[in-house]
């Protein structure tokens, strides 16, 4: 499942997202790709429904995988030491 354009994940629409996404996620499939190229802002919310897809993917012996991270994500990936 690739899932792109996001500029904004937060408390704001990361409830939203993550619903999507799984709504999306069949279930046969394991593996969701985020093009991360436009997002420039996240929060801790939105970092959690990262973290909450990654879990899913791995119960399902798949994964999460974040494509040309923005500077933004980066950063906050850095300092969750993630």
């Amino acid at each position: 499942l690739l899932v792109r354009g996001l500029r904004e994940l937060a408390a704001f629409n990361a409830d939203e997202f993550k619903a999507q996404v799984l709504a999306a996620l069949a279930d046969d499939l394991r593996f969701i790709e985020g093009d991360m190229s436009g997002l420039e802002f996240i929060d801790s919310r939105g970092l959690g429904a990262l973290i909450s897809l990654h879990r899913v993917c791995r119960s399902r012996n798949g994964r999460l995988r974040l494509v040309n991270p923005s500077s933004t994500l980066e950063q906050v990936i850095r300092i969750a030491q993630l």
